[in-house]
């Protein structure tokens, strides 16, 4: 997490410990997981699925040492981190180059990279699927780059985890479709189930002993048993290889790879006599009110961010409202947050759906002083969705309610899907 973001071009003439013309060495993946200082400092060639979720960009390692770091991914250039982490990467000046340890890495625009770009950011978005964002290609390719280990005196990547692959350049993309479908309508169900109390102490029993373990087929091995017999109940079955999901400490999941079937077993914390508490099992079922894409169908997406306005606007805002125009910033959010999203697609040039929802606006929260809330759309096909965040500083509250404090648009995130 040490690499510095961005830095201007007037600036990169004074960068010394430039990688100029160096040949790439090529590396195999789990060489590259299992040997990284070797490799420290170098430009290297390897080749590897990559995985691009909330707070994760990296290169896919299964199958290679699982305890050894995970490679974090951050593009050279002006290209910035395609997820929200940590690193605070998610917006570059156009122009500016990347900085890591005094070494300039500079990004090679290419088809592959667009490919590369467009394949990896398309997702089904939040909808009634309730899919979290379900990645629609299993994205491989070819990545030239520096490669930097972490170290005793610090780490890289989201809350400092990993390694880091800088890159220069993508080639050789392929990218396989996953069972998720892109656009169409969804209308879901869920069914509840009180397990026995006979069957939930076992379970619970079951569920326990796999926590202490260190085996992880053993844990494997019960969270496949406690979910088949959640499944059974329903006459159906589940298979960990194909789409589990993680939800959590107390509650275990799986949903079916193309999204349409979730089971989820709920431990509740255990009453005094150590016997749980109300368990409930549930199957939750979506069927297409409106047919989805073709699986054949290609999808590209991409993601975008920016910042608006900042604290040093307040005062310009203030006056603007005083003389009665900009009403809408003293309005609720979920009015104010229209005008946000307006002024959102503008800049980034996007033309919104017709069908673009208002999903909601967070309940406002007061941090460092200002009160700030969120406000996301999503397109019921599932192919937009955007969020926006509007504050109220608190230097222009002078002691009066917060309602009378105007709001600015201060960020937006989005992602906005096509067909090819």
């Amino acid at each position: 997490m040490r690499y510095r973001a961005v830095v201007s071009i007037a600036a990169v003439a004074l960068i010394i410990g430039q990688i100029g013309n160096a040949q790439p060495i090529r590396v195999a993946l789990c060489d590259l997981v299992s040997n990284p200082t070797k490799y420290s400092k170098q430009v290297i060639e390897v080749r590897s699925r990559v995985s691009l979720e909330f707070e994760d960009f990296s290169l896919v390692t299964d199958g290679c040492d699982r305890k050894a770091r995970s490679i974090w991914l951050v593009y050279g250039g002006d290209e910035p981190t395609p997820t929200m982490s940590t690193v605070n990467d998610q917006i570059r000046k156009p122009g500016a180059v990347l900085s890591v340890e005094g070494q300039r890495i500079i990004l090679e625009r290419n088809a592959d990279l667009d490919l590369f770009k467009r394949r990896l950011e398309a997702r089904r978005l939040n909808d009634e699927l309730h899919c979290n964002q379900c990645s629609l290609y299993r994205v491989t390719a070819t990545l030239t780059g520096v490669f930097f280990a972490a170290s005793d005196d610090g780490s890289y990547g989201h809350l400092g985890c990993c390694h880091l692959l800088a890159i220069e350049r993508i080639s050789d993309v392929e990218a396989e479709r996953t069972e998720t479908p892109e656009g169409g309508y969804y209308v879901c169900s869920t069914e509840y189930w009180k397990i026995p109390a006979d069957e939930a102490k076992s379970l619970h029993d079951k569920v326990e002993k796999a926590e202490r373990s260190n085996d992880d087929s053993e844990q494997k091995k019960v969270l496949s048993a406690e979910l088949n017999a959640v499944a059974g109940h329903w006459g159906d079955s589940v298979n960990l290889d194909t789409g589990y999901l993680p939800w959590g400490v107390t509650v275990d999941a799986w949903r079916s790879p193309d999204s349409l079937r979730t089971y989820k077993l709920e431990m509740e914390p255990s009453s005094k006599d150590g016997s749980p508490a109300d368990p409930m099992a549930s199957r939750t079922k979506c069927q297409a009110d409106r047919p989805p894409l073709p699986m054949t169908t290609n999808i590209g997406c991409r993601t975008l961010n920016a910042t608006f306005e900042a604290k040093a606007d307040a005062e310009r805002v203030q006056q603007l409202v005083k003389h009665k125009q900009d009403s809408w910033r003293l309005a609720p959010a979920e009015v104010a947050a229209k005008f946000a999203l307006d002024n959102a697609s503008a800049q980034w040039k996007v033309t919104l759906l017709p069908d673009l929802k208002l999903g909601g606006c967070s309940v406002p929260k007061i941090a460092t002083g200002d009160q700030f809330t969120w406000c996301s759309w999503f397109d019921p096909n599932a192919m937009q969705w955007v969020s926006v965040s509007l504050t109220r500083f608190g230097s222009s509250r002078h002691g009066r309610n917060w309602s009378l404090v105007p709001w600015l648009f201060t960020y937006a995130t989005g992602v906005i899907c096509n067909t090819e």
